[in-house]
């Protein structure tokens, strides 16, 4: 009992301040909240599921009719159904979305003590939480807090399992990435990019066959989480459908004859709107897995038929990635305040990166790296949401922000502590640094 009360002390003394603030800028959160500009996909199948209609939504060709879908994976709508169920409503799923973004600042926040002081941790942390953003993003009816609260605990996981590879955290890792894929199914591209960076690390400290059962356990564990619906998937589509059946349409968006590299086309020329036809004809007749099979289909056949101008679009899809694209949607109540967020980006890069360069921490400097690769990846191939960036790269190019900011300030002060010693004497002397040095 001594030991759980020393042990309770000790995280009240790291955490309790932490806590505190979180809850007061909640608190803060919930006085400025607005109500949602965009109702998504996640609210109108949540509404439909209340109605008795089933997980159901409109097709392209269904004239706003919903039909039966599998065209978003499940949890979120779940959980929005849930919150509505009990009256919530709206609100209740802003409320939600804000309670897991300030959960995953803490998160985020115990992770950078690996690398920072428990002070400068405890300032990213604040400027984590009020980073506008991702604020933004959490007051949205979409998957966006519930995702970022699951990659920071990832994060933390896979830090963890790197310390101590104990079963139960392997264990925990595949309830993690089951209920990510159940929210975002990226996360089978991240999946593995977080198994290659566990094997680089563990190969040497654990046995070859060790670590294939370890992965074998984390990748059943995920399995059983997200089976139940590949099921239900089957029973109502009669087809294997894993998560859901929007990965076409997305793969298509980056890669045909007017892509842009964002969500946004250009202007479409006549074979895109050819492809777009017969897509649009052939769903009449089909249901969403078969018509997404052919915009998948379409993307494929552009990718191999047009290296060259995939590879152009790849850069450019990298450059939007981590700047800024040219299209970021309706902007219009905000683009006089484009420019301090276009000022912010690049000290948020230049200061973060530079803090990436000097952490002493390799292992925390590999696994943000990973996580910079996944979301790039994500980006390049499908196409770019400024979402990607802001969920899985500027949350942990804060606290390197502050360290590379912090770093530099030093240095300010350490020259000028340095220099102003000099400067007393020459002006005692009445010299000049010109006639010191001559002298």
């Amino acid at each position: 009992m001594l030991i759980n009360i020393e042990r309770i002390e000790a995280l009240r003394r790291r955490y309790g301040v932490v806590v505190l603030i979180a809850l007061v800028i909640f608190i803060v959160q919930v006085i400025m909240l607005r109500p949602p500009t965009v109702l998504g996909e996640p609210y109108f199948i949540a509404s439909n599921l209340l109605r008795g209609l089933g997980f159901s939504y409109p097709t392209i060709t269904s004239n706003g009719v919903s039909v039966v879908t599998c065209y978003i994976p499940p949890l979120y709508v779940w959980i929005c159904a849930a919150i509505m169920r009990l009256g919530g409503g709206l609100t209740g799923i802003q409320l939600f979305n804000l309670v897991c973004l300030q959960i995953g600042t803490i998160v985020i926040y115990r992770f950078s003590l690996y690398f920072l002081s428990e002070a400068l941790a405890r300032v990213s942390f604040v400027l984590l939480s009020l980073y506008v953003p991702l604020w933004i993003l959490a007051e949205a009816i979409e998957p966006n807090a519930i995702n970022f609260l699951l990659i920071a605990l990832t994060v933390q996981s896979l830090y963890s399992l790197y310390q101590r590879p104990l079963l139960k955290r392997w264990i925990w890792l595949g309830v993690l990435s089951g209920l990510q894929i159940l929210v975002r199914p990226d996360m089978l591209m991240g999946a593995i990019f977080c198994a290659v960076w566990l094997m680089a690390l563990l190969h040497k400290r654990v046995s070859k066959v060790e670590l294939a059962k370890s992965f074998a356990i984390t990748a059943l564990v995920a399995l059983a989480i997200v089976l139940p619906w590949t099921v239900r998937n089957y029973v109502v589509f009669q087809r294997l459908v894993f998560v859901s059946a929007n990965g076409g349409y997305n793969l298509w968006l980056g890669n045909n004859p007017s892509t842009s590299g964002e969500f946004k086309l250009k202007p479409w020329n006549e074979e895109t709107i050819a492809q777009w036809k017969a897509v649009e004809a052939y769903s009449r007749s089909h249901d969403i897995i078969a018509y997404d099979a052919l915009f998948e289909q379409f993307a494929v056949d552009y990718i191999f038929s047009h290296p060259v101008e995939t590879l152009r679009n790849a850069a450019k899809k990298i450059y939007y990635h981590w700047w800024r694209r040219t299209y970021v949607g309706d902007w219009s109540k905000v683009d006089d305040l484009m420019v301090y967020f276009s000022i912010a980006s690049v000290l948020l890069l230049a200061f973060g990166f530079y803090g990436l360069f000097l952490l002493r921490n390799k292992v925390a400097r590999s696994l943000i790296v990973t996580f910079f690769l996944y979301s790039t990846a994500v980006s390049v191939v499908f196409f770019v949401q400024s979402r990607h960036r802001v969920l899985k790269v500027d949350p942990f190019l804060i606290p390197l922000a502050v360290a590379g900011f912090y770093t530099v300030a030093e240095k300010v002060r350490s020259h000028r502590r340095t220099v102003a010693p000099i400067e007393a004497s020459l002006i005692a002397n009445d010299l000049t640094l010109a006639e010191a040095v001559a002298q």
